[in-house]
């Protein structure tokens, strides 16, 4: 599985782990599961990369 780093902000870190301490889960977790909220909101699953040749 690839690995992303990203830098978030104090308030956004301290809000993700409070959020995965109610949730009893670990912050790897909780970002993942944002992450793919985001990408089916967007519908980014139903993508798909086409190329032309001129």
């Amino acid at each position: 599985m690839p690995r992303i780093t990203i830098a978030v902000n104090d308030e956004d870190h301290r809000a993700l782990k409070l959020l995965g301490l109610l949730e009893n889960k670990n912050l790897g977790t909780v970002l993942i599961e944002a992450v793919r909220v985001y990408l089916r909101q967007k519908g980014a699953y139903d993508l798909d990369v086409t190329s032309t040749k001129p």
